[in-house]
């Protein structure tokens, strides 16, 4: 039997899709980094910007100026990274936040969290649709709490395939309108489906819309997926339960909604303000817990996490084992401590010292060569990705390009990649300043009062799994 949702409460829920979505983790990074840098311009002036690094982005610079224009908007309207106000476009704080700590599924997180149909990521036409349905819907945080009822009720079970999550969530009002049924509910309908054998439609692009929300929900670290069934990752507890129990919307669509009837100018009004909505992301904190996105299970998880927590209470005082708050800088700190006792040196582990972010002198680390005793300054570098990036980049402060060209030898910049189910990998760079000159990485010299974009070919460089 073909499941089929009853005609009166079909309704198939849509938004926009990235043309990049195979490549999208590579793609939203750069694009972050380059808004950024960018800056609040003139709409013309910012467009024109923006195309110009879209093309620079590898593989695009034979691209029609069409699909430029498709990755400018749809990096827009989807993920809210910047915003226009009828004269300026402005930089949004997602993409701050992105460019800032290079931290992707935390990116996608606040993404998550605000995320919900009706919005303006779609055509004011197809939200005009959704609000005479009667659509409100957070698509998350309902995938969420189907799976906390799942696990309640039947734990060897609780997960979802994109088929169900399209037929039984997505393509269903009982789910998607503002009043909605009780998850319980929708679970039942589920697991009731399961147990009959029950057969859905998966042809074509049919399943492509939940399949989408479920992809960004595994990147997040929300989510696992294996053969095409998605189960929450228990090691994301804390994030899972503010998604969960979000409390804020989109609000401004409500009466429109609760009264099933829209007018496009009412709908147009609200669009800057849905763009600021999503970009609000100060009230909660959705950072990735690195330990949890690098394992499956709680005891890997958690030897993982006293290893390091132990290796910093061992070479650091109580002060300034507190102000380690980056995780990504613990791994590299055990990094450098294992490095310099496996020389022998066990005696200069204390000299290698965390350096308190507020100082702004330049780089993370004091450190030091166990061979000769020289001084190591030592800036990390972190991206957090589910899968290896395209681009090998990172952007230096102007206070660490000062820093830089002065210790020259003495900087090094830690490349450190985390990624979902793996062990973190580790780049070296050493005197970028210098490398830069001999053109073996590259970055503009010319006008660095912004700081220094480096662009690097990993292939030059040794990668350590740490």
């Amino acid at each position: 039997m073909v499941y089929e949702v009853p005609n009166k409460y079909y309704f198939r829920i849509h938004h926009v899709r990235s043309r990049f979505k195979d490549d999208v983790e590579s793609v939203l990074l750069y694009m972050a980094n380059k808004i950024c840098k960018i800056g609040i311009k003139p709409k013309k002036e910012f467009k024109d910007k923006l195309d110009s690094e879209i093309y620079k982005y590898p593989g695009n610079a034979k691209k029609a100026l069409k699909t430029i224009n498709n990755w400018r908007t749809e990096i827009c309207a989807l993920f809210g990274f910047f915003i226009d106000d009828g004269k300026d476009t402005v930089p949004g704080n997602i993409a701050k936040l992105l460019s800032k700590d290079g931290d992707i599924p935390e990116m996608f997180n606040y993404f998550l969290y605000k995320f919900q149909y009706p919005g303006a990521h779609i055509k004011s036409q197809a939200i005009q649709q959704q609000i005479e349905c009667h659509v409100k819907f957070q698509p998350a945080k309902y995938i969420l709490n189907v799976l906390a009822e799942a696990k309640d009720k039947n734990p060897d079970e609780a997960y979802i395939s994109i088929a169900e999550c399209t037929h039984c969530i997505f393509n269903d009002l009982r789910c998607t309108r503002i009043n909605h049924e009780d998850y319980s509910i929708t679970w039942n309908r589920i697991i009731t489906n399961r147990r009959q054998k029950t057969i859905y439609d998966t042809q074509g692009d049919v399943t492509r819309y939940a399949k989408d929300i479920l992809d960004y929900m595994s990147k997040a670290g929300l989510l696992n997926e294996s053969n095409g069934s998605y189960y929450t990752n228990d090691l994301a507890k804390e994030n899972i339960d503010k998604i969960r129990n979000n409390t804020q919307s989109f609000t401004l669509y409500d009466s429109m909604i609760k009264e099933g009837k829209a007018d496009i100018k009412s709908i147009n009004q609200q669009k800057i303000k849905w763009f600021k909505y999503v970009n609000s992301i100060n009230n909660v904190n959705l950072a990735t817990d690195v330990f949890a996105y690098m394992h499956r299970s709680l005891d890997n998880y958690n030897k993982a996490k006293e290893t390091i927590e132990k290796a910093i209470a061992n070479n650091l005082t109580y002060q300034n084992t507190k102000q380690i708050g980056d995780q990504g800088e613990g791994l590299v700190y055990k990094y450098e401590t294992d490095y310099v006792e496996d020389h022998n040196r066990k005696d200069l582990c204390h000299l290698i010292t965390f350096i308190p972010t507020q100082l702004a002198v330049g780089y993370d680390f004091n450190s030091i060569e166990p061979s000769t005793e020289l001084r190591r300054f030592i800036e990390v570098k972190t991206t957090i990705s589910s899968s290896p990036l395209v681009i090998n980049s990172f952007h230096m402060t102007p206070n660490e390009v000062r820093t830089a060209r002065t210790v020259r030898q003495h900087y090094f910049i830690y490349r450190l990649k985390v990624m979902k189910n793996r062990q973190p990998l580790l780049t070296i760079i050493k005197d970028p300043i210098s490398l830069v000159e001999k053109g073996e990485i590259d970055g503009d010299l010319t006008d660095m009062s912004d700081g220094l974009d480096i662009n690097y070919n990993p292939q030059k460089f040794k990668e350590v799994s740490i």
